[in-house]
């Protein structure tokens, strides 16, 4: 799980980009694309007292990264800002989001 606070803007980050698990995820049938296993991820936010359009980017790189892994990114503690700044953008239907950590966890 990440957790945020403070300001959600241009920094210097760092992604890991390798994962090292067995070609089948417990649970399914069959492997993951490329044998790779699956990624989900809990980003809260209800911390973030300011997102700007560089810090909105960044969660679309994580969204992206973690769905080339076959996983999903689940936002929770939404504040309005952030909220407000997703629907005006419109990528509030690229992300799901919910009140608890464990409602976005059982979510997966």
């Amino acid at each position: 799980m990440l957790f945020a606070t403070g300001q959600l803007d241009v920094q210097p980050s760092a992604h890991a980009h390798s994962c090292r698990a067995p070609k089948t995820v417990p649970g399914q049938d069959s492997p993951t694309p490329a044998g790779r296993c699956r990624v989900h991820s809990v980003a809260g936010l209800g911390k973030v007292i300011v997102a700007d359009s560089a810090g909105i980017g960044e969660l679309v790189s994580i969204h992206k990264t973690v769905a080339s892994r076959s996983g999903k990114l689940r936002l929770v503690n939404l504040t309005a800002k952030v909220g407000d700044f997703l629907t005006v953008s419109q990528l509030i239907s690229v992300f799901e989001d919910f009140e608890s950590e464990d409602e976005a966890v059982a979510s997966f």
